[in-house]
């Protein structure tokens, strides 16, 4: 350590889920790499992966996760760099979430979890209050969350993202014993703004503690079930960035972190912080009044009001949604993609995420097989632009006109062609899906869905029509953003052909056309049935995102939305909102798998779990009574 410099690394490796001997040799080839790195900071769970959910309680995965710990011990033998690694770690008949600590061949302690979140709970225990020695034939090392690591004038200490993103005091804990480096190890999945906001918190406070904190988290390779993980990275120093590894880069970041700097600066500013567990709880009142609203609310809350950021946020998410993509393609490992093409907005965006993880993958895109199925509402409009956008984009086309088959359908059950109900409606969804499932199975292909986070919402759509597929890359897209991303593409297009095809899209009335039409118009238009989108998703993100009262949200949305909508008018689809996403939470409860890429999503494993018999009484008498 020449002039108080330490050179630190956070490496990249692309995992495999449950696979623990793979893993371990692809961190011991990592070590060996980055060995010049004097702190290398592996991510949380980085040796079973992530997402290893209740396979952490086999006896073989905790087995070989210890066996692979003395692995990387001897491995690291004769090398003098301060290794943290993690992995689940069983002692005394409990598993634990830790981060094993590993020194020239030696195992210096393993460091639990202590803060567990709603998902942990189910697989790990909390951290013991006090450090237990655990000793061995071959080893003796100290277990516990009290510990800091010391070198000369170089305090490390160790947390997990959770505990340091979430309210807590393990930082200060920290820093008040001296440590001068905190290395943050986490399984964090990327959604919008969630790197960059990650990337904001450890700067700051990198600043406010007059530390330096590495930042390591999931990486390539984790299961895309739900969630999609970036690999995204960083080290900062008192308030600088020093180091990035941004989401989907896949690189091993190095820098040097000044320790004279850091603790100069703590003699002569930082006074440090004093542990209690007493709390003077400290009383005030307020005189209750209604403040007149004065500020500002964006009547589309899922897109970025800030000019510069629309774009940019537009590009992370088509990458989250085609990078999930691209996992399920490798696992899957499909000789086709197949796809509904309406030409509409949602298959118009879906299959423009199919494009994108076949370019990364470097998949030729006529193994793409796009379907147009008209039938009894399709109007020439949308038939056209399907057929032109999968020729623009070099996809494989079809068209399967569905009417005999429909019709055939329907005569076979009884159901007179004359009325247009549900079941005349639905029939033809669900035609749709059995050939398209069909031609997968033909051509051993993957059957990718179009649906939307606002339609998962209302619950419009087919139960096992247009609602199932085998992966949804729309699944937490809603309405607005889905329109926001297709113009974005389509304002960015080179190719002319395909630009006026997008614009088009985004131009035509939203409808599912399953209702005759005349004179070739599209007859039946979704907002007139379930109500404005941009209502909608404004009703969804202050009613999930924040669980506001519908009485609040009604009151912000007249507000938002003052001189565009009465009053009236907000109340009725407000009202429609809550008496759809609760009847029709059962299409929910089993929609198919597909990447989340902002803070709503209503996938069913994870993100909101809710009884498909739950009452909405009391919701809808709150809207009556405003």
């Amino acid at each position: 350590m020449k002039d108080g410099f330490i050179k630190v690394c956070v490496p990249s490796i692309e995992i495999s889920v449950g696979y623990v001997s793979n893993n371990v040799d692809k961190i011991i080839e990592k070590i060996s790499e980055c060995k010049e790195g004097q702190i290398i900071v592996f991510p949380e769970l980085c040796m079973t992966g992530a997402t290893i959910q209740d396979l952490v309680f086999q006896t073989k995965i905790l087995e070989d996760c210890l066996d692979g710990l003395e692995k990387i011990a001897l491995a690291t033998e004769g090398i003098k760099s301060l290794v943290f690694v993690g992995m689940p770690y069983k002692l005394d008949g409990k598993i634990y979430d830790a981060i094993a600590v590993i020194n020239d061949g030696y195992i210096l302690g393993i460091v639990p979890k202590d803060k567990l979140g709603y998902s942990d709970l189910r697989y790990y225990g909390k951290a013991p209050y006090e450090n237990i020695l655990v000793t061995s034939d071959d080893y003796e090392y100290v277990f516990g969350k009290n510990t800091i690591f010391k070198y000369s004038d170089v305090s490390v200490g160790v947390v997990f993202s959770d505990e340091v993103f979430g309210m807590s005091s393990y930082v200060d804990d920290l820093v008040s014993e001296g440590a001068n480096i905190i290395c943050v190890v986490g399984k964090d999945y990327e959604i919008a703004t969630s790197s960059k906001h990650h990337q904001n918190i450890l700067t700051d406070l990198s600043k406010k503690y007059g530390c330096s904190f590495i930042y390591a988290s999931s990486c390539a390779g984790e299961s895309t079930q739900d969630y999609v993980y970036s690999g995204f990275s960083c080290i900062c120093e008192m308030g600088d960035l020093l180091a990035v590894n941004k989401p989907f880069a896949f690189g091993d970041i190095y820098t040097e972190v000044d320790i004279d700097r850091i603790n100069n600066e703590k003699n002569k500013k930082y006074a440090g912080i004093e542990c209690s567990n007493d709390y003077e709880e400290v009383e005030f009142d307020l005189e209750y009044t209604e403040q007149e609203l004065t500020r500002k609310y964006s009547k589309t809350p899922f897109i970025p009001e800030e000019s510069s950021l629309k774009w940019e946020r537009a590009e992370e998410i088509l990458n989250i949604q085609a990078y999930g993509l691209v996992k399920r393609i490798k696992h899957v490992n499909p000789q086709s993609l197949v796809i509904g093409l309406s030409g509409g907005l949602d298959s118009c965006l879906a299959l423009l995420v199919i494009i994108k993880a076949c370019d990364i993958l470097k998949i030729d895109h006529k193994n793409v097989i796009a379907i147009s199925m008209p039938c009894f509402g399709t109007s020439s409009r949308t038939k056209s632009n399907a057929s032109v956008f999968a020729e623009a984009v070099g996809v494989t086309f079809k068209e399967i006109n569905i009417k005999d088959a429909v019709t055939g359908h329907l005569k076979d059950i009884g159901h007179d062609m004359k009325n247009h109900d549900v079941a005349y409606e639905n029939a033809q969804a669900r035609e749709r899906t059995q050939i398209l499932m069909d031609i997968a199975n033909m051509y051993n292909g993957l059957v990718i869905g179009t649906g939307d986070l606002s339609e998962l919402a209302l619950g419009f759509a087919t139960y096992n029509g247009d609602h199932m597929s085998m992966y949804g890359v729309n699944s937490s897209i809603p309405k607005t953003l889905v329109r926001h991303l297709v113009r974005y593409v389509a304002e960015n297009e080179k190719n002319i052909v395909l630009k006026h095809t997008l614009l088009d899209i985004l131009d035509t009335p939203v409808s599912p056309e399953l209702l005759p039409s005349e004179n070739d118009k599209i007859s039946q238009v979704t907002e007139d049935i379930v109500g404005p989108y941009e209502l909608h998703d404004f009703f969804m993100y202050y009613a999930l995102r924040y669980n506001f009262t519908p009485s609040k949200i009604y009151r912000i949305a007249c507000h938002t939305f003052k001189g565009l909508y009465e009053n009236a008018i907000i109340k009725k689809w407000l009202k429609v909102f809550y008496n759809r996403f609760f009847n029709q939470q059962f299409k929910r409860s089993c929609s198919p798998d597909g990447p989340k890429v902002g803070t709503v999503s209503l996938s069913p494993r994870g993100d909101y779990l809710m009884s498909s018999d739950s009452v909405k009484n009391d919701f809808i008498k709150e809207i009556d009574e405003l």
